[in-house]
């Protein structure tokens, strides 16, 4: 490095500048001002000093320059090495784990085919060329074999294993393998079905695999290859390989057990909407009672209609409206909600703040309450106590009410627009609450000046709230998504479900065991299954042709309801009509 000799001259004129300046003005507006004003008092041998003096300057602060460039780059290249170094080590323990899982399930897999039709080498060779002479196979080699290397008696056998049989119905289709031209070729159809179907969730199982075998990745694998001694047995109900001996894995086995055997909705009854004049026949709710014996309606035609479950499924094409019990309202209704003990009770809410009580056996109103000044959005029977209830409304409150009190016994204001409340299934104290505010909040009554948790990041208004068990919720929102949060977990968010489209209308959610489903403005249905973030199936349903010139509005799915012991769905649109969907296995 060169050595810098002082310069006076620049000295000079660094120390002429005003104090002020120094705080008003950067070091080379200073400079730059006072060589300005002193120039005329430098001579030409100072000028050339001054020169040389900063050009020393300058080629210092390009080496300062670029060592710090230098430095910087360095820092980054060493950082990022690190990083990927922790990357690939993990991948590495992935990998391995993912080889363990392999040769496990390898093994299992020929277990379990050779069990049933075990049989020694000797007899399954003498059958084979028996067999083989008899019948030679029709897409021949010249060696008694198919293009594949297996003989016809291989397929022929295969075909008969019961197995089989059981899978082919799960799957839709139980005609014998052989009944198809080519029955290899129909299972490699179905394989390659079932594997698009894996690959349209791949990212989502990739993930949920890995955290369902984060401890046994986390693992020193040095020791061993970490095979175990894990073993897989089937499990028919599943229709999926699970493993006995490793929970993650086992765990794993069944949701893609569920993927494979929940993936379509089929229509099996429809009841069309009433005749009426109005040609608006949104219908706001749907509600199966506590048995899944009945289920009500409600909506904008100012109606609640009451329906036979089995006598609707009975009826063959599309039913004709005929409810078991009808009761008529004031009002346009928003919600209806039955009591978890009392089998005849529903509550229903309607746009004028009114919350009524009905007595669904003969129809008679039981309880009328001038709940809320403005539309009631939202009510839910109380899962710990028959006589309580919770409703939610535009005029921002939410009212506790007891069929044993002529007037609510708690409210709190929530300074928002309170559109879904739900108690917790098994206690009388907490309940969820979601706002227009974008956000979901948790309540105890036991002390509701303040919520105990909030739940932000949806990025509209919250239309619905349910749970999921006892620790986790799910909210719908019209920005097209749901959300699932852990009351109990630091970090409350664990899944944004996407898939549906919901901007404008409130299009339903029901939750039952580890489903979700909602409506779409699509006029669609949408389950969503809680592992993955992606929809497992959905159904288009089909529009009433005749009545949409009459709406300005496309049609939407309006609510959804889960049958409370079975996989059926029931799904009311904005044109009145009511569909039963079974959510059932096919092979696509």
């Amino acid at each position: 490095m060169a050595k810098l000799n002082p310069s006076f001259a620049l000295s000079k004129i660094v120390n002429s500048v005003s104090k002020d300046k120094q705080h008003t003005e950067s070091p080379f507006v200073s400079l730059k001002n006072t060589l300005g004003h002193v120039k005329h008092k430098l001579s030409v041998e100072e000028l050339d000093s001054l020169l040389k003096q900063l050009h020393e300057y300058k080629v210092e602060a390009d080496r300062e320059e670029k060592r710090n460039d230098l430095d910087l780059l360095l820092h980054f290249l060493q950082e990022s090495r690190v990083e990927k170094a922790k990357r690939l080590e993990m991948l590495q323990k992935e990998i391995e784990c993912l080889e363990s899982d392999i040769h496990v399930v390898e093994n299992s897999h020929q277990a379990v085919a050779d069990g049933p039709m075990h049989r020694s080498k000797s007899v399954k060779s003498l059958e084979s060329n028996a067999m083989t002479e008899s019948n030679p196979p029709q897409d021949d080699t010249g060696d008694g074999k198919n293009r594949n290397g297996y003989s016809q008696n291989m397929y022929d056998t295969f075909a008969e294993h019961p197995g089989l049989k059981t899978y082919l119905k799960t799957q839709g289709d139980g005609d014998d393998v052989r009944s198809h031209p080519g029955g290899k070729h129909h299972l490699a159809e179905l394989c390659c079905k079932k594997r698009k179907r894996i690959a349209s969730q791949f990212e989502d199982l990739q993930n949920v695999y890995l955290k369902l075998r984060s401890g046994r990745i986390s693992e020193n694998h040095s020791s061993g290859n970490g095979q175990g001694t894990a073993s897989i047995s089937s499990d028919s109900k599943q229709g999926a390989t699970v493993a006995h001996g490793d929970e993650g894995l086992q765990e794993f086995g069944k949701i893609l057990g569920t993927l494979s055997q929940s993936n379509t909705l089929r229509v099996v009854a429809q009841i069309p909407r009433p005749p009426q004049v109005h040609p608006s026949s949104i219908l706001s709710s749907v509600e199966y009672d506590r048995q899944g014996r009945l289920f009500a309606t409600a909506g904008v035609s100012k109606r609640i209609s009451i329906f036979d479950h089995t006598t609707m499924l009975e009826s063959t094409g599309v039913m004709t409206h005929c409810p078991v019990v009808e009761m008529l309202t004031r009002s346009k209704l928003s919600c209806l909600s039955w009591n978890r003990f009392v089998a005849s009770e529903l509550a229903s809410t309607d746009y004028e703040g009114v919350l009524n009580i009905w007595d669904s056996t003969t129809g008679d109103l039981v309880h009328e309450y001038e709940a809320h000044s403005k539309r009631i959005w939202s009510v839910d029977h109380c899962g710990a106590d028959p006589a309580m209830l919770v409703t939610g409304s535009d005029d921002c409150h939410v009212k506790i009410w007891s069929t044993k009190s002529p007037s609510a016994i708690a409210q709190f204001n929530l300074k928002a627009n309170v559109c879904a409340v739900k108690w917790h299934p098994n206690s009388p104290h907490q309940v969820a609450v979601g706002s227009a505010d974008h956000s979901v909040y948790l309540y105890d009554l036991r002390k509701y000046d303040t919520y105990i948790r909030a739940f932000s990041g949806h990025k509209k208004a919250v239309s619905y709230v349910r749970w999921s068990g006892l620790e986790e919720i799910v909210s719908a929102s019209t920005d097209s998504s749901l959300r699932l949060w852990n009351t109990a977990a630091t970090s409350a968010e664990e899944r944004i479900f996407r898939g549906h489209r919901n901007e404008k209308n409130f299009v339903g959610l029901g939750v039952r065991d580890n489903f979700f489903a909602c409506g779409s403005e699509t006029h669609e249905v949408y389950v969503y299954y809680k592992p993955l973030s992606k929809p497992i199936t959905k159904a288009t349903l089909p529009i009433d042709t005749s009545i949409s010139s009459e709406v300005k509005d496309k049609p939407f799915i309006s609510a959804v309801s889960w049958h409370p012991s079975k996989q059926e769905l029931l799904a009311a649109t904005s044109q009145g009509s009511v569909f039963v969907l079974c959510l059932e296995g096919n092979a696509m």
